[in-house]
């Protein structure tokens, strides 16, 4: 998903779910232009897709990493309610990099306010979705 702002593009949200229709369990992603980090825009659109994995889908759980280093991103995911879920590694450019992984159960999401997320044309391509 490509995240605009003012009509420019500054970042990418992906989603994915192994066996979704099974599990129900998806993963997510983001990359955000840095000229952009620290301006609440990686927060709002992790908290945009969740909502659309929760709210939109029924998952019942999702997933997320990020480089150990990278503690805006970390930080981001333990705002919005993500548990630390051990640790992972991810070779970018060759180089073995260790990973903070973490989840969120739907039970967590549901625990805390959210800014309300509106959701269009999901009911026309739900069965691509498995659900």
């Amino acid at each position: 998903l490509m995240v605009e702002w003012e009509g420019r593009p500054v970042g990418a949200q992906t989603i994915s779910g192994e066996d979704f229709a099974i599990h129900r369990v998806v993963d997510s992603g983001s990359w955000l232009g840095r000229e952009f980090q620290g301006r609440g825009f990686g927060k709002e659109m992790r908290s945009a897709v969740l909502s659309f994995a929760f709210d939109g889908l029924g998952a019942r759980a999702a997933t997320s990493s990020s480089f150990l280093d990278n503690a805006a991103s970390n930080a981001v995911s333990r705002s919005l309610g993500y548990a630390e879920d051990g640790r992972g590694a991810l070779a970018p450019r060759g180089v073995s990099r260790e990973t903070q992984r973490f989840r969120m159960t739907e039970e967590s999401w549901r625990s805390r306010p959210r800014a309300p997320v509106e959701i269009e044309g999901l009911d026309a391509c739900r069965e691509m979705f498995g659900i």
